[in-house]
């Protein structure tokens, strides 16, 4: 499961691994089928020990639920909302399907668990590689797959020189920058450690400078919408 992978290795990290805001007990043992996760969107850690020398660390938040509800029936027992046709959709035999996985909607009958942080975003081994790579194959066309892919690997995985200087002659810095509505960019920095966004007057493309392109981090950030839907815990096949 990769939820598991992400769980275990929030744990493990030298920082708090949650921002805990929990309506149910995290100590509790629950049914695999019975919990369900969402992407949040991104954070700017400069705080915890791992982002010293290194550059403010970027990391990954997600919130994990459990459904109170649950009746043992596993993944049959939800229906889906495919975002393609609007739609909600059951795969369950009969009329198993008893619960909407809509961890993501504010009316929702599941509970939070906790919010968690994952800091290797888009390096190997990272978030997005386990992510993508356990899940992307699954409920990406091949296409949209491979691009996301591609991004991923072009991203910045710390702290950058842009090899410009701003208007003062002080050097410049670039990295991942998280957007409003759980996006992610590229920002541009003044300091070494990128916790400091350059305001200054002149005007810097820093997609140019990081042999980017503007539109594909578009294209990307719409390709990871999906994960902002609820989604279950564990690997599934619904054919």
């Amino acid at each position: 499961e990769a939820i598991h992978r992400m769980l275990l290795s929030s744990s493990k990290s030298a920082a708090n691994p949650a921002y805990f805001s929990q309506s149910e007990d995290s100590s509790e043992t629950y049914d695999a089928y019975q919990l369900a996760w969402h992407l949040l969107g991104y954070y700017v850690d400069c705080n915890s020990e791992s982002s010293y020398g290194s550059g403010c660390t970027r990391q990954v938040l997600y919130a994990v639920y459990v459904n109170p509800k649950y009746e043992g029936g596993g993944i049959s027992e939800y229906t889906y909302y495919d975002i393609t046709s609007g739609k909600w959709e059951c795969y369950g035999q009969g009329s198993t399907c008893i619960t909407k996985m809509d961890c993501h909607l504010d009316d929702t009958q599941w509970k939070l668990l906790g919010v968690f942080k994952i800091d290797d975003i888009s390096q190997s081994d990272g978030w997005m590689e386990q992510l993508f790579k356990h899940e992307g194959v699954c409920i990406w066309g091949e296409d949209t797959y491979d691009f996301a892919s591609s991004m991923r690997q072009k991203m910045p995985s710390s702290c950058t020189t842009a090899n410009q200087l701003d208007e003062n002659g002080n050097a410049l810095f670039y990295d991942t920058k998280p957007k409003k509505n759980g996006e992610i960019t590229l920002g541009l920095y003044t300091d070494y450690r990128c916790s400091r966004e350059y305001a200054g007057n002149e005007t810097y493309d820093v997609f140019q400078i990081a042999n980017s392109d503007e539109s594909y981090w578009e294209l990307f950030n719409e390709a990871l919408d999906v994960y902002k839907q609820c989604h279950p815990c564990i690997s599934y096949d619904l054919s």
